[in-house]
Order: structure tokens, then C-alpha cells, then sequence
């Protein structure tokens, strides 16, 4: 798959920043424990024990899961600089909605590493924490008696995570963001027209939602919504 200049320099920004975290003398063996790897629009790639945690450079990708039926569950939408893998379990895998590329860590190289290089260590700890606030969001979301209060959380989150814009992009297809915010398709179009009606949100198409009333917003989010825009996660 081919990719864009700025994704690939995403990459290596992001690349350079985890190798600051060692010694100049360690970087030549982190360097050899950092990973890329694209993935095609509508592909997954499983995670592993050896490769299980890293960062999305570029692209949206969901996290699926097995659930007890045996079929597969979107758990999270993870976007660029999003961190995965720390709480991962088998057979959990991402799906790519677009073009996507990912910073993977080699477990092993890592483990030698941090005992060496304790800013690597708080580095990783962060994204641990950033991974345990966007699942905890995710569970207040999904807290929400009525879907339109899911789907305004949910696109506030995404709008904290953003660039600061009134434009988020959520490029699910209708049944499975149904499905994610735990409802029908039927109820999710209902939810749609009230939150359009409600001078909230404009939704276009490949879904790039715009809002309207970041405070109506805020107001169907509900009182436990976060609604300050959440700093860099790596900066800390």
C-alpha cells in the first residue's frame, strides 16, 4: 500500500520522539525494536504478545474483540496517536477504516530497555493512562439512557482528540456504529434527526460530522462528559 509523505513523516516524528526516551547509547537497540506497518483500508492485523502495543501514526482503525457468541465487537476507535496493545486480549485485532499506519514496540527489546531508560518507562506509563481514559470515556459513554446522548458523547470525544476544529470524522458505517453505541440502525437515524433538529450537529458524507452548538452538544453529552480538549498524552 502506498504511503503519503505525510503519514510517513508522521511516522518517523513520532518514531524519534519514543527515542529520545533512552540513552544515546541504547537508541541503536530501541531502534531496532520499533516497527512500521500499514495497513489497507478494510484489513485487520491481530495483535500479538511479541508486538502488542504501539501507536496509530495515521488512518482510523477500530479495536474488535470475540465476543461469547463467537462473533466480532468493535471495543474502540482509535485514531491518530492513539496507544493500544497494554490491555489487549487474544484475538483481539484492528480493522483499518482507512489507510492506516501503526509504531509498533517489540516486547522483548522493550523489557530489556526499561530498567536502562526510565523516561522510556514514564512513556509507556502514559500511554497506559491514555488508554484507560479512552476506555473509561468509553463506558460513560455507553451510560447514556438514550442513543442520541452515546452519539453526542461520542462525538465530543472525538472532537476532544481533534485539531480543535468544528469537523470530526467518524467513518463507521451505520450498523456498526449502531452496534458500537448499542442500539439498531433504526434508533441510530433517530438519533441522527434529533441531534440535526436540535441545532447540534450537520452530518456529510464519509463521515465527517460537523457541530454546530458545541455547547447543545455538551448538553445532550450529559453533566459526566469531558469537555476540554485532552492534551498530547506524550508530552507528560
Amino acid at each position: 500500500m502506498a504511503t503519503s509523505r505525510a503519514e510517513n513523516d508522521a511516522f518517523v516524528a513520532l518514531r524519534a520522539t519514543v527515542l529520545e526516551r533512552v540513552p544515546h547509547s541504547l537508541q541503536a537497540v530501541l531502534k531496532g525494536g520499533l516497527y512500521s506497518q500499514s495497513i489497507a483500508a478494510g484489513k485487520s492485523f491481530a495483535l500479538t504478545d511479541e508486538t502488542s502495543r504501539g501507536v496509530v501514526t495515521a488512518g482510523i482503525l477500530t479495536l474488535t474483540r470475540t465476543d461469547e457468541a463467537g462473533g466480532r465487537q468493535i471495543v474502540q476507535i482509535l485514531d491518530k496517536g492513539a496507544p493500544f496493545g497494554a490491555a489487549a486480549a487474544a484475538g483481539d485485532a484492528l480493522v483499518a477504516l482507512a489507510p492506516a499506519k501503526l509504531l509498533l514496540f517489540d516486547a522483548a527489546i522493550l523489557a530489556g530497555l526499561l530498567v536502562e531508560a526510565p523516561a522510556l518507562e514514564r512513556l509507556l506509563a502514559a500511554a497506559d493512562r491514555e488508554e484507560m481514559r479512552r476506555e473509561q470515556e468509553r463506558i460513560l459513554m455507553l451510560g447514556g439512557r438514550k442513543i442520541s446522548t452515546r452519539l453526542a458523547a461520542l462525538v465530543l470525544q472525538q472532537w476532544r482528540r481533534g485539531t480543535g476544529t468544528a469537523m470530526v470524522e467518524l467513518p463507521l458505517p451505520r450498523v456498526d456504529l449502531a452496534a458500537y453505541l448499542g442500539g439498531r440502525v433504526e434508533t441510530l437515524s433517530r438519533a441522527v434527526t434529533e441531534l440535526r433538529e436540535a441545532g447540534c450537529l450537520q452530518f456529510h458524507d464519509r463521515g465527517r460530522i460537523e457541530i454546530l452548538s458545541l455547547e447543545r452538544l455538551q448538553d445532550y453529552a450529559g453533566p459526566d462528559a469531558i469537555r476540554t480538549p485532552s492534551a498530547d498524552w506524550m508530552a507528560q
